[in-house]
């Protein structure tokens, strides 16, 4: 059973009081895909149509910073800039250059592409990686000067982002310089954080990529986030996704040796039995109780072990897509545990009536209590994949996953793309009405997640 205790929404709170309603810009249609239910070609057009008209377009070539290279960050609701001293971060240039270098290897006719991921490879090559102790570093300002607080730290996570995106850039344009950096890339990780003796990564590293400890028993300083000494989920499916991108692209053999340790360590450890991800672990990936989490970080429930919905569609899909480069895809075990998970999402993260993933969610004596009931773009979009690919692959499941897929490519049409301006909402704008006045574009929300998600849904359907 599913309950909800749903965040405290001001906005909201305010216009019940005063009676005064305001429209958020969601026409949800409900179940109006059921009268006319698509083929899945018909949908696949829906989608493609969508993803150019509502994605592509307004970012590219808007966000390519034509004075210093690579992508600017910040934009209003209407597309407006907002970059102003907000500077340049490792995860959303990987994430663009990613985006860019996708479209120009797998979109016929779209050759501009080919110029805009290459200034996002160049600004990364040039900025972000630390010609002293290796690796990339997190952040620099517009131009590239570094700041000084990215300077003392690195992370898995931004390291497994750019290694994903130069290897993306090689398959798509075939630089060897590409392939050269990300191989070197994974070889610092491979030598400075990678854990030979319980399997993974740890997550936040010195400068020279060693990983940071704490003493058993005290507490991060203030200065630092929970999750110090640990490994976790988030950094884990990233840097098996990048190793994923960089097996396909470069065919090593210790490549291939690292990429099936995290394809076993997400499957058969982060992924609890019954079909969701476990978060936060110690060295030897017990998991930190919650408890644990909670003393670490009070009052925040990100850095405790909620479920987080969108988070395990979206791992569905990153095994499907390792055991796939692993030429393993007909593995029965794989197919089962992402099945799961998909399972598991729509029944305890699933809104029921407007259709979409929640965010959060979180057992408490047994039950699922939602506790954060906003729908994400990045969770929608991942979700549609994951739906889809359930599909393809049971099309005759009772749950009707391609039924379940329409009703979310509604909600999404309807309460998560800005049909006036471009772009998608940051949330569904049905219990996130304030998302219509949020930025289209920061440091956190650039195309990656919507391209993957769309052009891998349409691939399913086709």
């Amino acid at each position: 059973m599913t309950t909800r205790s749903i965040p405290y929404h001001p906005v909201v709170s305010i216009l019940i009081i005063t009676g005064f309603i305001v429209s958020t810009a969601c026409t949800f249609r409900g179940s109006g895909m059921d009268a006319v239910r698509p083929r899945p070609d018909s949908l696949a057009g829906i989608l493609e149509k969508s993803l150019i008209r509502y994605t592509l377009e307004p970012w590219y070539p808007r966000c390519i910073d034509t004075l210093h290279g690579g992508y600017l960050a910040g934009f209003t609701n209407d597309w407006s800039p907002a970059w102003k001293g907000e500077g340049k971060a490792l995860v959303q240039q990987a994430r663009h250059l990613w985006s860019t270098a996708y479209i120009a290897g797998h979109y016929a006719g779209m050759s501009e592409y080919r110029a805009y991921s290459a200034t996002g490879f160049r600004f990364i090559r040039d900025y972000f990686r630390d010609p002293e102790q290796g690796g990339y570093f997190y952040a620099c300002e517009r131009d590239g000067t570094p700041r000084e607080a990215t300077l003392r730290t690195k992370n898995a996570y931004g390291q497994a982002f750019t290694i994903m995106a130069l290897a993306e850039y090689h398959l798509a344009v075939r630089d060897p310089e590409a392939i050269e950096l990300a191989m070197e890339a994974f070889g610092w990780m491979e030598e400075r954080c990678h854990d030979p003796v319980h399997g993974g990564y740890f997550e936040i590293l010195e400068r020279d990529g060693s990983p940071r400890f704490i003493d058993p028993g005290t507490l991060p300083r203030d200065d630092e986030l929970p999750t110090v000494g640990l490994k976790e989920y988030n950094s884990a499916i990233h840097v098996l996704e990048a190793f994923t991108a960089l097996y396909e692209a470069s065919r090593d053999s210790l490549v291939r040796e690292r990429l099936e340790e995290m394809f076993i360590l997400v499957r058969d450890t982060i992924v609890h039995p019954d079909g969701y991800e476990e978060l936060y672990f110690y060295p030897d990936w017990q998991p930190v109780p919650a408890e644990e989490m909670a003393r670490r970080s009070p009052g925040n429930y990100w850095f405790t072990q909620h479920v987080s919905f969108c988070h395990d569609v979206e791992v569905a899909y990153l095994l499907l897509d390792a055991a796939r480069v692993l030429e393993i895809e007909d593995d029965q075990r794989t197919r089962t545990v992402a099945k799961r998970m998909v399972d598991h999402a729509l029944d305890r993260g699933w809104d029921l009536e407007a259709g979409g993933f929640y965010y959060a969610g979180m057992y408490r004596d047994g039950e699922m209590v939602i506790i954060d009931d906003r729908k994400p773009w990045w969770g929608e979009s991942e979700g549609l994949n994951a739906l889809l690919q359930m599909y393809r692959l049971f099309p005759d499941d009772p749950r009707d996953y391609y039924g379940k897929a329409l009703l979310l490519w509604d909600y999404i049409d309807s309460c998560l793309i800005d049909h006036q301006h471009g772009g998608w909402y940051n949330f569904g704008t049905d219990n996130a009405p304030r998302t219509v006045r949020s930025k289209k574009g920061h440091w956190w929300k650039s195309t990656y997640h919507v391209v993957r998600g769309l052009d891998h849904a349409i691939k399913a359907l086709k």
